[in-house]
């Protein structure tokens, strides 16, 4: 699903809702798969263990993802007043494609910004987990740590990292996760 926006519509909450609806699914059976086992075996420790799940999903993979996305969006939005980026949602990814050239050192800021934003505050996590003992706060600091990841040249934003670096510009690009 290839959905295309005028640059300055996007709002983080357009992005989430997009985000929302293109895994409806497997938001739905993710939901009811992690809430069998507490009506088979109703305890608080199970319940707990189901709510930190779905946190972890909610939190970690989910919101990451979504903020991920936006960052690079925000960044666009700084540079470039005008334009219009398509956003595609596919089962195994979510890409950004902006429908004007964006080339040299903005590509480059663009592409790794997101990754930075999300260290710094996966960092934080990890510092208040483990201040606080909360086990499911430090793993979802984890998932934060591994957008750094996307910064690898096989990933969009590492594709797009070599592109700032080795090209010139005059194609239009990809920002993708």
């Amino acid at each position: 699903m290839k959905t295309i926006y005028p640059l300055h519509d996007i709002t983080f909450w357009k992005v989430s809702r997009l985000f929302i609806q293109c895994y409806k699914n497997i938001w739905l059976i993710l939901g009811v798969i992690t809430l069998i086992p507490v009506a088979f075996f109703p305890s608080y420790t199970m319940f707990r263990l189901v709510l930190q799940f779905h946190l972890l999903i909610i939190f970690g993979v989910f919101l990451s993802f979504i903020v991920h996305e936006y960052i690079h969006i925000r960044y666009m939005k700084k540079y470039f007043k005008a334009g219009e980026v398509g956003i595609e949602c596919s089962k195994s990814k979510i890409s950004i494609y902006p429908q004007f050239e964006i080339s040299g050192n903005k590509l480059l800021i663009i592409a790794i910004m997101p990754s930075i934003y999300l260290t710094l505050f996966g960092a934080c996590l990890y510092v208040i987990g483990k201040f606080t003992h909360v086990g499911v706060i430090t793993f979802i600091s984890y998932i934060y740590f591994f957008h750094m990841i996307n910064l690898i040249p096989p990933f969009g934003d590492g594709m797009m990292i070599l592109k700032s670096i080795f090209l010139k510009g005059g194609e239009k690009n990809e920002l993708s996760e």
